[in-house]
Order: C-alpha cells, then structure tokens, then sequence
C-alpha cells in the first residue's frame, strides 16, 4: 500500500488502517510518547517476520552444506526438555495469538468491523509462530545446539512489541482492564521472555558436551558475548593451567581438515596446470592466494559483513551526541534527553559485538591458514630434491614455520583495516562535509598527501621487511649448525669467532631495524598528527572563508567526534600496512619454498623386469643436484632376491650414493631403476629420535614379544640394556645424545631387522661396532646360513674385508662406477681392482695386528664405549625418575615480573625510555588542552555570537600553538622510542647469545636443539617486532585514558560518583583475564619448541622416513604438535576477544553515564562543556579498550622477555679468560706436554657419586698414552676433565706444571687438541671450517690438508678454499669428514692431542692414513688416545686402564701383557691380539 504524507502524518489507505502511520504529535512531540497501532499492525510485527524468514534460511544452509558432516559422527539426536518446552510454549503462543485476534473482534463490535492491518497482524504472526516451531525442529534435525535465527526473531520481537507493552501496562493502571485482558497479556510477554531466554541456553545432552569444546557447544548469545569462555577465565584465576586443563579445540581449529583443504585445492591447481616439481625445466609458479581465498572465502566474507556493520555503528553516535548538545541547550521534553541516551548506549553495544564477532571470525582464519602452511611446509620438506636442499636449509625452513607462519595469525585479523579505515574516513569527511560544508575539504586535501607518502612508506617498509628476513634465516642456519655442534666449539675454544659470526649477522638485522624505527616514527608522527592538522585546517578555512560562520557547541564537538573516528584509522592504517606488507613477504617466502623441486618419485619403479630380481638398475646415471654433474654413471646391475652382496670401494667412491640411488634420493638423468617390495635402510650416521629405546627400534609398528627380543640379541643390544636404568624405556635424548656411535648404529640395525622388510639396505653398519661385536651381527643377521636375512635381500656396503668371503656377490665402486661384480672367489681370480682393494685392506690390517678374517676388539661384553659423560648421565644425572633425559620446557607461574620490563627499560637506556615517558603526559596534556579551549571557545560564541567573530584570532592562535607544539613532540617522541627499542633488541639478543654459549654441556645435552632455537626465532622476533608496538600503544592508551577521565571528572563532577566502581570492575576484568591470557600464552610459548624440535629431528632423518613409507605417520605427529599450539593460539584470541567485549559494555556504560549526569544538570551546564565530557566519553570506549587490551597484549608478549631472560640466567662455564692468563702462561706453553693427574675426583654435579675417585698419574712430554677399560669405567670422564668440560671435585690437573683450574677455559683449550669421534662441519667456506679464529695463512692451510691427504681433492675445486661447505657437511663424506678434523689438529699443532675413539666411525683406509698421519707429525707431542680398537694403543709408551673410576694399571703394554691376569692381558686374549 503506497504511503502518503499529510501534514505531520504519514497515512496509508484509509481502508487500511485505524490511524496514520506515524503522527508526529502522538510520537515525538508529547511528553507521553506512543506509536500508532498501524505502525504496530505492519512495521513492527513485519520486522521479526523478515528476520526470522531471512535469518533461518542461511542458517539452515549454512548447517547442512558446512556444519552438519562435522557434527553426524560426534552426536545423536536427543529429544530433552528444552526441545519440548519450547515447542508447548510455542504453541502457547499461537492459542494466545487467536485468543488476541477474538478478543480484538469483540472489543471492536465484530469481525467485520476489523480493519485489513489487524488481520495482517495477527496472521503475520500465526504464520511466524509456526516458522519458529518448524525451525525448533530443523535445528534438532540438524544437531544444531544453538539457533541464531530464534534468538534474532524473540529478541526483536520484544523490542517490537514495547510499545504495545506500554499501552497494556497503562491500561491496567486506568483500570481498564478486563479478566481476558490479564489471561491475554499474562500469556504472551512472560512466554515470549522465557523463550528469549530458552533460545539462550545451549540444547546438548551432558554425554555429547563431554568430546566437543566449549565454543562447539556454547548458544548463540554465548557465542556473541564470549561467554562460553568464562569457565576458562575462573579456571586461570583458581590454578596454574596446563596443556591438559585447557578446552577442546573446536571443529573449526582441526590442523588435520585445515591441512587437507588446503592441500586438496593445492593439488587440483597442480593437476591444472600440469606442474611437474620433479622436472628441473622451468615450469609455472603455483600460487598460495588463489588457495587462501577458496579455503576462507565465507569466513572472511561473513567476518566483512559484520564488519560494514561495525564501520556504520560509530557514525551514529556523532548524530546522538549532537542531539544531546542541543537537548541541553533547550527547554524540549526530559525523556527525550533519556531516550538519546538509551540509543547511544545499544548502538554502542551492538558496535562492540560486530566488531568482536568479525575480529574472532579472522582470527579463526589466521589460525586456519597458519595450521595449513606450516603442515604444507612440513610435507614438503619430506618431498625436497637434494638440489632444493641446498637451496632451502633447516635454519631457513624453521624459519618459515617460526616466524613467516607466526606473521598469519599477528597480522591477518587487523588486514580489515585496510578496507575499513578508507571507508571510516570516507565517511567521516561525509558527514563532516554536512557539518563545517568546503572547510571539509582541507581535511581532505591533508589525507589525500599522505596517501603518496603511505605508498612510499609501503615500499621502504617491504625492502626492509625481504632484507631482514634473509639476514634473520642466515642468522638462525647459523645457529642450528652451532647448537648441533657445541661440543666441537667448546673443545676448540670456537664460542668467540662463532660468536662474532652470528653478531655480524644479527648487527644487519639491527640495522634494519634502526631504519625501520625512523620509518615507524614518520608514518606514525604522520598519521597520529594527521587529526591534529586537520582539525586546525578545518575550523580554521571554516570560521575564515565566511564571517556568519560561527564555531557552536554542536559544530566543534560534532566534528571532533567524527575527527576521532577517524583518528584510530588513520593510526591503524599504516601499521596495519607495514604488518600486511611483512605478511605479504613471508607469504612470498613460503609460496617460492612450496615451489621448490621434489624427489621424483618415479625414479625407482616398483615394476620388476625379471621376478626373481630384487634391484635391477639399468644403464643408470644419477646426480645430486644438476644433471650435468652426474655422481654415479653407466650402472648396470641385477640383484637376485634372497642374495646377500657387498658394496666395496675406496672413500668417495659412490658406495653410499648406489644405496641412495635404489631409494631413490637421488635423480636419474639416463636409465632406469627398479626395486622391489618394502626397504629398510640403514644410513651410515644412524638417525635416533627423541623418544624410548623400544620405541626407535619399534618405529611405530606392533610390539610382538618374542620377534622383539630376538631382534634385541641378534644386534647385541641385551648388554646395552642391563646397563640403562630403565633398559628399553630410557629415553634417547636429541641425535641419540647419551649413546655412543656403536649403539647408535645398532639401534638404528635393530629398528631395520624388525621392520620385516623385502629389502634391505646397509651403509656400513658395522663400521662403529666393535668387531667382535660386528662379527656376532654379520652372523646373527645378515649371514646366508643362520642369519635372521637369510632369505631377504640384503646390500651391504662394508670395508670389513673378512666378510665379504659369505656374501653372494660383491660390487666393486670406483669414481662413481661399477667396475667388476661378482663373486669373491671370481673376484678374486680375475685379479683386477677388488684383488688391489683386498691386498691394500689386508695389508692395513696386518700393520695393525688386526686378523684378516676377525678384526677383534677388546670388549668381551660385546659393548662398544659408551662415553662415561653419556653413561653417568643415563644412569645418574640428567635422566628422571621416569627416564626422560631430556626435560619438559619449564613453564613461568603468575605474572611477569617487573624486572622483566625493567630490564628491557634498562636495555634500551633507561634515560632515553623516561624522557618518552614525558613526552607522552605532555603530549596528552596539550591534546586536552586544546580541545578545553574549544570548549571555552565554543561558550564565548555561544553567549555573545555578535562578537564571535572578533576573537577568531585570539582563540584559533592558541589552539593552532597547541598542535604545532603537539606535532614535534610527537616525532621527537616516537623517533626516539623507536630507535631505544632496536637498542634493547640488540642488547638483549646478545645477552642470550653470550649467555647460552657460556652454557655448560649438559645443557645443551638436555634441551633439544628445537627449544633453544625457538628462544632465537620466535622470542627474538617478538622482542623486535611485537614488543616496540605494544609498548608505545600502550603508553599511548594509558595517557588518553587519564586525561578522558580527568576532563570527563572537571566536566561533570557527579560522574565522580560512578567512575569508582566502573574502574574497580575494569580492574577485577583485568586481573581475571590477565591470569589466564599469561599462562595461556606460556604454554603458546612452549607448544611451539617441539614442533620446531620435531621439524629438524625429521629433516636428518628424511631418507630413512622415505625409506620405511612412514610420511604419514610422521606428518601426522606433527599435526598434533601444531594442534596444540593452535589450540593456545585459539584460546589466546578469544580471551582477548572476551576481554574487548566486557571492557568496551563497561566504556559503553560510561558514556551512558556521562550523558547521563549532563542532562541532569543540563540547567547547570554550558552546552561547550558538556559536548566536551560526551565527546571524551565517546572516545573513553576505544581508549579503555584498547588500553587493557594492549596492557594484556604487552604481558602475553612479555613472555618471550621472559624467556630471553630465563636463558640468561643459565649456569656457566667458569670464565673463559683470566686475569692470570697473560702471568702465568708463556706464548709457548705448553712447550713440554707433560700431564699430572695429583688424586683427581669428578662428580657430575653436587649428591651425585664420583665418577673419577682421586686419580693420580704422570703423563712425561711427547709420551704415547693409550687409555682403555670396559663400559663405564671413567675413561671419557677423564677426557672431559683434562678439557675442564667437567670441573675437578677434588684434587688438580697439572699441565707442564700449570693447575689449569687457575687459567681461563679458552686458554686451555686453545692449547690442547682433540680429534673427536663425530666429525662436524659448518655451513661456509672451508677456510672458515680449518680455521674460524683466522689465524693462520692459506700456505698453512694447505699444507695441512696436505698433510691429511685432502689437498688433491680440495685442489679439484674450483673455489679451493673458498668451497662452500654444506649444511652438515653433506658435499663430504664421513671419511673426508673426519680427514678435514684431522686437518684442524695439524693446523693447531698443540702440544697435546688428544684422539676421542677418533677413527671409530670410519673405513679402515680412512682409519689408516688418519693414524700414519698422527704417528709423523706428532712425533714430538703428547698423544693420548682414548681406546676404540684395542690395536690402535698397542704401540704406545704406556697404557692406562681404567676400572670404576680408577686407574687399576698403568704401565708400558709390553709389562701388562706379560702378566697373565692382568686387566690388559685379559682384554688382549678376548680380543684375540693374545693367545689364551
């Protein structure tokens, strides 16, 4: 029906309706309001109705299309009390609905005397009470516990039926009112209430409640206002909470679907564009956007919607508050005044719902999108190509998951903000346009110049973003390489050069953030000072263009309130900028990673030529990184099943390579390979994860008793377990830590024998095993006759020529080829290259004293060395009670202290950090000011407008002096802060670097490498990027706050009254939420080291995950590792979003209030002041939000302080330089070499046993010292002592008469020389590998890889010493590995070499030219060699052998063989190097 105004009224067809629609008379000016009954008959029974039609249909869509396949597997449909009740109550209401219309009949003389709107109204809402009984019963079909269409329809109802309520009501008080009337009324509010609150309790059944989470189950209104969250508050405030207390995660936070969406759409786009990441040809770029935007479309969409809404809210209040400025400068109706407010106040409200629900809605998808990145990373570093490896390194990775990933979930919810800031202003120069006309245009022009300098800032900001990146993932590469090898660092006294490398490295980092803190400081000075400028531009251009314009109350306070709409934008925009710019770098970063070339997996077919083969390889030629560098060429081999062959050749001669070609690790240029059934591998560093003994050898297959204990005899591990205090549960600490290389390798053979393969693939397992020990394996194993593999097939590669007579063929490598194959007698015959290899390998073993055909050792015990640092560690130190060697990352409990803040205050120097603070009061101070002196001018013109225009220069100067003054401080301010804080963020990184390299070794040996580097990716990035914003936020918020409070108190003073309680109630929030947020955010903190803990333990291991097939499994646990960190992340956002909510109703109130106490003194009160206490009330919303939101922010984040300091306060070492240092040792010391040991005792740490019990010895210069003894007996403990990695209990070690406890670490260790068992290698060029110190000349270099027979194969360089040198040193093998450690010990050419079971993982030509090499050029120094082989000692001046901590004998070995019950004499005959 079409409307047509009359007069005052609005009137539709008079058929239609018994009065107008609105009447102007009846609704607004009167002092008794009411609505008219035709607008009740349409507008407000209309309105539910739509709301529930339009609401129920996307809800219900939205459930069965998303939801429902979520929700079928988890419950059942269960008809409750709730479900009924609302159904009767329902039909209640349709009874009283029809109840109503009859009466209305009768009252009005019959139904034919009713009017066409009354029948529409009542059918209207018969129709809707039977939608709202249907929609009860879809939303049970559904399993939906909660219905948002039946909230939204009874809460607007009531809204909609106040009006008739009114009337009813004051029907009764006249008296009217009749027994049908009372039965009528009684039995539609009360009900209509009662379902609103129904609608607000969750229908769930207690068993279903139990396996979702609290979100999953809470109702809509919970949802809204956050309230399923509180249980989570009171539990944080009651006890300290853990990873177990915490909530489910709800649906939408499961790592698994997040991962799998993601990868579904990421495979599709690759099948698309037939994308082939195994091809080295160029090929196109998959991008992630495309990816993101279909996996969170609807998320982000919903979340815009809501956020339109939350950008439309705001401007409301502008309109109000001009309202309630005239209001009090009028004589108008009181209640009006009162119902301003009561608008203002549910605009605010439902302002600070949209915003909340829209903020939480991209944080759900920031959490999604981090989830599906770090798993897709995780993937595909179990897919990389070894020439992406070298591309792409563990350190970089790990920094794509730490601090790339990070940056989704820090950055990605405040991204609106790019679209709702230009909208916010846009709008705000609107409906400032209505108010102040063309002056607006100034304020235009001043925002439309900062757009080119945003875009200018944009590009500075994403140049600095891309180069501190790079210098942060080079930095923590570094770092993981030093971590892994700190025990090679400390033994050489390394720690300063190392260092220095990493301070270089981080000193680029720091400069960038010197440049990005003078970039902050102009983009924030630039847009915090824009309101400033605009302000003065547009009062001033207004009051001078035209002389009837005058500044009133309602025009300054109106404008300024749309002036500070814009002001958090315009502050939020450019941070939100640089934050989405440094997202848009990371994502770049990863995208290019997710590109990186992938192992083909068709390099090895599984499609047999011939059946009765295993490994066929045909005309095979394979390369590690570019085709035209082939590393194997022209092999052509076929392997019978159920054969046993043996791989052989010299070091560097493709053996390890064939093995990795049959796994297809490397790429086939020309060929093909084939390979049967399921692998085992064993690789020739064995890979040990952190986990039981059991479960290394288990490797997630079913424990079966009997096959477990045959597998733990045939590799000899029984023995290992007798020693261990909780045998096969002892936990192997990080790269197997606290085992020797020996049971390492074994563990590793036990994990392949159990495994049940159809092929097996041995690199040199017996290399590291003693060979008594190794023969008994070779036996049980891997033998032809008895052996557990006598009917698989089984490739060995091996350097233990006295086996190779019981294998059925033996391959014979040479430069990367096959030169004979066949069987050793063959071989043997022909008398070709396997013949020279026998004779050469022979020969060694006879100078050695090594029988040909058992190359024995001494350990009748069948148990190789265990370092006693590992063994005591196992048996008394590190491990706990459970057997966990390495230990759970402690949590911190209750607040952050303040001297956590103090010491980064102290950091970033304390005088600069108290002058900021100043500068802030002040420049809060003068932003109060001067808006007070718009009110004062304000009031002049209102009282005398015929002289307003008299003072424009007066007033418009001061306050113009007020925003000049306000703008420099504001620069120099931040300008200052900015660059403090990239002090103290150099400051503090170095404090931990220095702190953690002083760390003594069992640290190191107990915290996984994963957990140290999340201290130097995740906390240090926090400390750069988070911590320099949430400070200078927070200082900011807390002096607005201040002075909002202050002006409102000097405004009003009544509002005194009620500012008491509303600040008691925010600080009680404060305190319930920061109790939880602070410990949610620690275990936040600490969920993540295991997933980065995890990563690097999985990279080292990638070929043997490969190989077993276990991808699935392994991505799987790190699902639930992730899943874990994503549940604290969840929860981290919703307690902010709980917090934000409850504190912006409780500013809301204030507002209410203050607007409240202003018309009731509206007799007292000037308009330019009371526009004033409202207008800061407005802003008290924001400010006091934003204030506790930052306080809050700040200490969450204040944890990565926390744990930076943590780390600082460390044990250490005893100082690495004395002051006696320059006295008491000559430049030459020690010139003799001579050792006492004067009644030394060592113990672990303080309670624990002695571990050496007073040891007394004399070692004479340039003497030979062999040191053996049976497992446990004390022997790497000395060792350790003479390098004072452990510290003397009792008693003193005396080099060439020095105590070495009175000198520095550094100047012992400097002077003595170890070659140790594992040899390490860093990432740089070989130089820096021979010498970091730089202290010797290239000449020296190569004359000592000269000496260790490597400057032949250096010298094939290109680079020579400036060849890059892998990470791990993956361009060498183990025997160059060690060759180049050899190397080392010549260049430092030490009185005193110590060789730590040196040659115990290498061939024995390796072996050979190590020992010929120590024997010439260490004729005239002290060598003490720590026994692996028994007949490496033979030849030594004398030999100690240590028994239990002591030295049981110590005499030239001649002397102690003789004696026939002599400990060495024994050892000797079970060795086999003495008749028995």
């Amino acid at each position: 029906m079409p409307v047509v105004r009359i007069g005052t009224e609005f009137k539709m067809g008079e058929t239609f309706c018994r009065d107008p629609f609105f009447d102007v008379n009846t609704v607004w000016n009167t002092t008794d309001p009411n609505l008219t009954q035709c607008m009740q008959d349409t507008l407000l029974i209309g309105l539910p109705c739509c709301v529930l039609l339009i609401t129920s249909v996307i809800w219900n869509l939205y459930q069965y299309v998303i939801e429902f396949r979520h929700v079928t597997s988890l419950e059942e449909r269960s008809f409750g009390a709730l479900f009924f009740a609302k159904l009767v109550l329902n039909l209640i209401l349709i009874v009283n609905a029809v109840g109503q219309l009859w009466n209305l009949a009768n009252l009005n003389g019959g139904w034919d005397q009713l009017v066409p709107s009354e029948i529409v109204h009542y059918a209207c809402l018969l129709g809707i009470l039977f939608v709202a009984n249907v929609q009860v019963i879809i939303d049970k079909w559904l399993l939906s516990h909660t219905s948002p269409p039946l909230f939204l329809f009874w809460l607007v109802l009531i809204f909609c039926e106040v009006a008739k309520l009114k009337i009813d009501i004051q029907t009764i008080v006249e008296g009217h009112s009749t027994w049908e009337h009372w039965v009528l009324l009684l039995s539609y509010f009360p009900v209509i209430f009662v379902q609103l609150v129904l609608s607000c309790i969750s229908d769930i059944d207690k068993t279903t409640a139990l396996f979702v989470s609290p979100e999953d189950r809470a109702s809509f209104l919970s949802l809204l206002t956050f309230s399923w969250f509180d249980g989570l508050i009171w539990k944080g405030a009651r006890q300290i909470l853990t990873q177990d207390i915490l909530p489910k995660s709800p649906r939408s936070i499961n790592v698994g679907h997040n991962v799998q969406d993601f990868l579904n759409l990421w495979r599709q786009k690759v099948e698309f564009l037939g994308v082939n990441f195994a091809s080295f040809q160029e090929r196109p770029f998959i991008g992630i956007w495309s990816i993101f935007i279909r996996t969170q479309w609807v998320r982000v969409t919903f979340a815009f919607l809501v956020a339109i809404i939350h950008l439309v809210l705001p401007f409301v209040n502008p309109q109000i508050l001009k309202l309630l400025i005239n209001h009090v400068d009028s004589d108008e109706e009181a209640w009006k005044g009162y119902f301003y407010t009561v608008v203002l106040l549910i605009s605010a409200t439902v302002s600070t719902i949209t915003f909340h629900v829209y903020q939480q809605h991209l944080s759900i998808s920031a959490i999604q999108m981090r989830s599906a990145i770090i798993g897709a990373i995780y993937r595909k570093s179990l897919k990389l190509s070894n020439h992406a490896r070298r591309q792409f390194t563990v350190g970089e990775i790990t920094n794509y998951m730490s601090v790339d990933a990070q940056r989704v979930v820090d950055t990605f919810p405040y991204t609106m903000a790019l679209i709702m800031a230009p909208l916010t202003i846009i709008v705000a120069m609107y409906f400032l346009f209505l108010e102040v006309g063309i002056s607006s245009l100034a304020g235009l022009a001043i925002l439309l110049i900062l757009i080119p300098i945003n875009g200018i800032g944009g590009k500075w900001a994403e140049r600095l973003q891309v180069n501190q990146l790079k210098a942060k993932d080079k930095r923590l590469k570094l770092m993981n390489e030093v971590l892994m090898g700190m025990r090679v660092l400390k033994l050489y006294a390394w720690e300063n050069p190392f260092m220095d490398r990493i301070k270089k490295i981080r000193d680029s980092e720091v400069k960038i953030l010197r440049l990005c803190a003078r970039l902050w400081a102009f983009m924030n000075f630039t847009f915090t000072g824009a309101p400033i400028l605009v302000t003065i531009a547009v009062f001033a251009l207004y009051v001078l263009i035209d002389p009837s314009h005058v500044l009133t109350a309602d025009k300054i306070f109106v404008s300024l309130s749309l002036f500070n709409l814009i002001r958090i934008p315009l502050v939020m925009f450019p941070f939100t900028l640089v934050e989405t710019i440094k997202l848009i770098v990371s994502l770049k970063r990863i995208n290019t990673y997710l590109n990186a070339n992938e192992i083909n997996s068709a390099n090895v077919s599984h499609n047999m030529d011939c059946e009765s083969d295993a490994v066929e390889l045909k005309d095979l030629t394979l390369t590690w990184d570019e085709p035209e560098s082939p590393s194997l060429m022209n092999i052509s081999i076929q392997i019978p099943k159920g054969s046993l062959v043996a791989v052989v050749g010299e070091v560097g001669s493709g053996k390890s390579s064939l093995l990795s070609a049959i796994l297809g690790e490397m790429e086939v240029v020309s060929g093909s390979a084939h390979a049967v059934g399921s692998i085992a591998y064993v690789p020739q560093q064995a890979w040990i994860q952190n986990m039981s003994l059991k479960d290394n050898i288990l490797f997630d297959k079913a424990f079966v008793r009997t096959k477990y204990d045959e597998v733990v005899r045939c590799c000899q591990l029984e023995s290992d377990l007798a020693i261990l205090k909780n045998a096969d549960s002892t936990e192997i600490g990080e790269n197997g830590i606290n085992l020797s290389g020996g049971q390492k390798q074994r563990v590793s053979l036990a994990r392949a024998v159990y495994s049940d393969a159809d092929l097996y693939l041995l690199d040199d397992p017996l290399s590291a095993v003693d060979a008594h020990v190794g023969k008994s394996i070779f036996t049980q194993v891997f033998d032809n006759q008895q052996g557990l593999f006598k009917d698989k097939t089984r490739i060995l590669v091996t350097h233990n020529i006295s086996v190779l007579s019981k294998v059925d063929n033996i391959i014979v490598m040479k430069g990367g080829r096959v030169v004979e194959i066949g069987s050793y007698q063959k071989l043997l015959a022909d008398g070709a290259a396997f013949s020279e290899f026998l004779n050469i390998y022979a020969q060694e073993a006879t100078e050695k004293h090594e029988p040909v055909d058992d190359v024995n050792q001494f350990e009748n015990s069948h148990v190789e060395q265990i370092s006693e640092q590992k063994i005591n560690q196992i048996q008394d130190s590190t491990l706990a009670e459970s057997g966990d060697l390495i230990k759970d990352e402690r949590a911190m409990v209750g607040r952050v202290k303040w001297s956590v803040y103090w010491h980064y205050v102290n950091s970033s120097r304390i005088s600069r950090f108290f002058l900021v603070v100043c500068l802030h009061a002040i420049g809060s101070a003068l932003l109060a000011s001067s808006n007070y002196w718009l009110s004062i001018w304000a009031d002049a013109n209102q009282n005398d407008p015929d002289e307003a225009n008299t003072q424009i220069a007066y007033f418009l100067g001061i306050y113009g002096a007020f925003g000049v003054v306000q703008l420099i401080l504001e620069f120099s301010r931040e300008l200052m802060y900015f660059l403090g804080c990239a002090t103290a963020s150099q400051i503090m990184h170095e404090k931990l670097l220095y702190h953690v390299f002083r760390s003594p070794m069992s640290f190191f040996d107990t915290n996984p490498t994963g957990r140290i580097i999340n201290r130097f990716s995740s906390d240090v990035d926090v400390v750069d990027q988070r911590i320099p914003q949430g400070l200078s936020d927070t200082m900011w918020s807390i002096f607005d706050s201040l002075s909002i409070v202050v002006v409102i108190c000097v405004s009003t003073p009544s509002f005194g009254y009620v500012i008491l309680p509303l600040v008691l109630l925010y600080y009680f929030i404060q305190r319930m939420f920061i109790s939880t947020s602070r410990q949610v955010k620690r275990l936040e903190s600490l969920s993540k080291s295991p997933i980065y803990a995890n990563f690097s333990e999985t990279i080292t291991g990638t070929a043997s995950i490969r190989a077993y097939g276990e991808q699935i499994r392994f991505n799987q646990e790190s699902e639930n590792r992730v899943q874990k960190c994503a549940q604290c992340t969840f929860l981290i956002a919703s307690a902010n979003r709980w917090l934000g909510t409850r504190v912006e109703i409780l500013g809301n109130l204030i507002v209410f209030f203050a607007a409240i106490f202003a018309i009731l003194a509206r007799d007292t009160l000037s308009p330019g002041v009371a526009g004033l206490s409202i207008t800061y009330a407005l802003n008290i919303m924001d400010n006091l939000n934003w204030l506790i939101r930052m306080l809050c922010e700040l200490e969450t984040n204040s944890v990565a302080l926390e744990r930076i300091i943590e780390y600082t306060h460390n044990d250490q070492e005893a100082d690495w330089e004395s002051p006696n240092d320059s006295k008491e040792l000559s430049q030459t010391w020690p010139n003799r070499g001579k050792v006492e040991f004067d009644s030394l005792a060592i113990r672990y740490r303080k309670g624990l046993d002695l571990v050496l019990k007073g040891i007394s010895m004399e070692i004479q210069g340039q003497e030979k010292i062999g040191i053996c003894g049976r497992t446990g007996a004390g022997k790497s403990s000395f060792t350790l002592a003479l390098f004072r990695i452990l510290e003397a209990d009792s008693g003193e070690i005396r080099i060439d008469g020095q105590d070495i406890s009175k000198i520095g670490l550094h100047a012992l260790r400097s002077r003595i020389t170890i070659i140790p068992q594992d040899p390490v290698l860093f990432t740089g060029d070989l130089r820096f590998n021979l010498d970091p110190t730089g202290l010797h000349s290239d000449s020296s270099l190569w004359s000592a890889l000269e000496h260790a027979h490597l400057k032949s194969h250096i010298s094939s360089f290109k680079d020579g010493l400036d060849h890059e040198i892998n990470e791990g040193g993956e361009n060498f093998s183990v025997g160059q590995r060690q060759l180049i450690c050899l190397a080392r010990a010549l260049l430092r050419k030490t009185k005193i070499l110590i060789m730590d079971e040196a040659t115990a993982a290498v061939d024995l030509a390796t072996d050979d030219l190590i020992q010929a090499t120590i024997r010439r050029e260490f004729k005239d120094c002290t060598v003490i060699t720590i026994a692996h082989r028994l007949n490496t000692i033979m030849d030594c001046d004398r030999i100690a052998v240590f028994n239990q901590g002591e030295v049981a004998e110590y005499a030239p070995p001649r002397d102690l063989l003789s004696i026939d019950n002599s400990a060495l004499s024994l050892m000797a005959k079970d060795a086999g190097l003495q008749a028995k």
